[in-house]
């Protein structure tokens, strides 16, 4: 799937990060009993959720660290509509009904991951650190 490539190319954490995403969808989908092209739409909406990241800043895609400039989440944030206007224009939004309510389910179980991760995250940053001792 040369639009997932793009992402690789672009940010390998990404990628690796919709390799994931894509596989627990996949796992969703077999426990569903789906089978064969169905399967599929749920391991490729897992693959493409992120792909929006293709317009986001290098500054910020290649950042490791807590955003820190004014707007970085906000600019972050805009990888959804990115996503969703390439998706669009490449012709994934025509599908037939039953694939398009399957689509939606697995979109709705990415974007759920997100904000487990997003939350996950947020909780962490306001635990007090573990202080590291060392025994001398």
């Amino acid at each position: 799937m040369a639009l997932f490539f793009a992402l690789e190319v672009r940010d390998r954490m990404s990628a690796d990060h919709s390799r994931n995403v894509a596989n627990h969808l996949m796992h969703l989908a077999k426990t569903w009993g789906l089978k064969g092209r169905e399967l599929m739409n749920f391991y490729q909406a897992g693959l493409l959720h992120d792909i929006g990241k293709i317009g986001v800043s290098d500054r910020l895609l290649k950042s490791r660290n807590k955003y820190t400039k004014k707007g970085d989440c906000e600019e972050m944030k805009q990888h959804v509509r990115i996503g969703a206007i390439l998706l669009k224009n490449l012709g994934f939004a025509v599908e037939k009904k039953k694939q398009k309510a399957q689509r939606r389910q697995a979109i709705a179980f990415a974007k759920y991951q997100q904000v487990a991760e997003h939350t996950a995250a947020a909780a962490e940053k306001l635990s007090p650190g573990v202080e590291e001792t060392s025994d001398n």
